[in-house]
């Protein structure tokens, strides 16, 4: 999709996941309509709810942070393109 083969006509585009639900919501609202029918919202649990303390990441070091982060940047396309795109000209927040 970066390449433009998938989609000629488009651009692709990146902003950081802490943005999602402040400076993300604000732009797409100038561009998408809000939903005519607006219904009461009734929550639907679909995972448990988590505990950080118990997930080892959490608590490792700076350094082994960073090489789990150097191996999903190196090992998956996602992390990758996030990598490169965050904090270019296709960044949306930068």
């Amino acid at each position: 999709m970066v390449d433009g083969d998938t989609l000629p006509n488009g651009n692709v585009k990146c902003y950081d996941v802490k943005f999602q639900f402040t400076k993300y919501m604000e732009l797409m609202s100038e561009y998408l309509q809000s939903k005519r029918i607006v219904d009461e919202y009734v929550h639907r649990s679909t995972n448990d709810k988590r505990n950080k303390s118990d997930e080892c990441i959490w608590e490792a070091s700076m350094e082994f942070k960073d090489e789990v982060a150097a191996h999903l940047v190196k090992h998956y396309d996602y992390y990758s393109f996030c990598d490169s795109c965050i904090g270019s000209e296709n960044d949306l927040f930068d």
